[in-house]
Formats: C-alpha cells, structure tokens, sequence
C-alpha cells in the first residue's frame, strides 16, 4: 500500500514537471524552428547580393541593362523580405532582429546606390561616345574637303559645289559641338555625385554587416558575410571611374 502512495506520487510529479516542461520545450522548438527559417531567408537574400557584385566585378560581357534589371529585381525582392523579417524577428532577441532590418535595408541602399551610379556612367559613357562620333565626323569632311580641292578631274563649279557642301556638313558638326560638350560635363557631374552616394551606401552597408555578425555570433545564428570580399573592390572600382571622369 505504501509503495502504490509512493509510486502515485513519483508520477504524479512527472506529469506535473512533463506539463510545466513542454510548452517551454514546444516554444523553444517554434523559436528554432522560427531562426533557421530566418537564416534560410538570409542566405538566399546574401546569395542575391552577391550575384550583383559578381556580375559587375567579376563577369564579362554584362550588359548595364543585366545590371539596371538585376538590381531593381533584388530591390523589389527585398522589401517584401524586410516586411516579413519585421514580423519573424519580433520573437528575436531585440539587438539581433534590429541587425538584421538594419542589414537588409543597407543593402537595399546599396543597390539603389548602385542602380543610381551605374545610371550615370550608362549617360557619361553615351555622351562621350556622342562628342567622340561628331569630332570624328568633322575630322572625315574636313578631309574630304582637303581632298577635293586637290582633284584634277573636277570642274571650278563642281569643286565649289562641294566645297559649299562640305562646309554646310562642317558647319552643322560644329552648331551641335557646345550641346556634346556641355552634355558630358553634366553627365560627368552626375557621376561625381552618385561616386559620393555610392561610398556612402558601401561604408553603410559594411557596418551593417559587420554588426549582423556580431550578433548573430552572440545569437547562436548562422550568418555569412558576403560584401565584406568585395568592399576594397567597389570602392577601388568606384575611386578609378571618378578619376577618369575628373580627368576629363
């Protein structure tokens, strides 16, 4: 009779302690559950941002319309990614859901960035090649008119004809020569500007990441760093366009 009072109480405590432990395991479980969904949402996010610095750095015979479309879809794919971290992260610790908004807007600032600075090196590069194609349209008449001032076969009236031709065709290369001139300037400008926009999104954008590391660590959570190997990169690539472009 004693050992059966024993043995009733014995479970007894077990069904109390089995009741008081399992909504802490089974939250403990959704929380995890939760995390690893999370690391898998950023994993895929980072893969993104690492294809565009690939693309630019790395690749051959992308064209700015590759980059312009690549970078408006990982923008577009992220806003509804921050939407849904801001609910998931909310069972977070506060410091690491706050990283990882902080992150992914950066990056989105990044590609706005760089959206904006490639933009401007698409205007700088067409009205470079602009000026280029008229100053070698003037050299071509102004030589076809050397040449034929020299011809032997030609009658006066059929080399004043041309003569008045070519002039007319000079004179139109040099009516449009201020508006080339003044487009690259501009556009030269434009691109100074988005340089500046564009460190600025990078230095943001490495802080950031680095603080998402941190507190990932701290969190137990898997995060892999993808900007830090191209940091040096884009702003040596950023520094090099804006030398180019002051030189002119």
């Amino acid at each position: 009779m004693k050992r059966s009072r024993v043995a009733a109480v014995v479970l007894a405590m077990v069904v109390i302690a089995a009741a008081v432990a399992y909504p802490r395991y089974r939250a403990a479980r959704q929380l995890a559950e939760k995390q690893q969904r999370i690391e898998e949402a950023l994993a895929k996010d980072a893969a993104y941002t690492e294809t565009l610095l690939k693309m630019e750095l790395e690749s051959t015979g992308v064209t700015y319309k590759e980059l312009f479309d690549f970078c408006e879809k990982s923008i577009d794919q992220r806003n509804t990614l921050i939407v849904e971290m801001r609910v998931n992260t909310a069972a977070l610790a506060p410091m690491i859901g706050a990283a990882i908004i902080d992150f992914l807007n950066a990056e989105n600032g990044f590609a706005r960035a760089k959206r904006a600075f490639l933009n401007a090196s698409l205007e700088f590069d067409t009205a470079k090649q602009a000026q280029a194609d008229n100053n070698a349209g003037f050299d071509a008449v102004a030589r076809r008119t050397r040449n034929s001032a020299r011809g032997e076969r030609q009658t006066a009236r059929e080399r004043l004809a041309e003569a008045e031709a070519n002039l007319a065709e000079l004179e139109a290369y040099l009516r449009v020569g201020p508006t080339l001139a003044a487009r690259v300037r501009e556009s030269a400008q434009t691109i100074i500007t988005s340089i500046s926009s564009f460190r600025a999104a990078c230095e943001s954008l490495i802080s950031k990441e680095k603080k998402l590391v941190s507190e990932s660590a701290a969190s137990g959570m898997a995060f892999r760093p993808v900007f830090a190997p191209y940091y040096q990169q884009s702003i040596e690539k950023a520094n090099e366009t804006e030398k180019k472009t002051k030189i002119l």
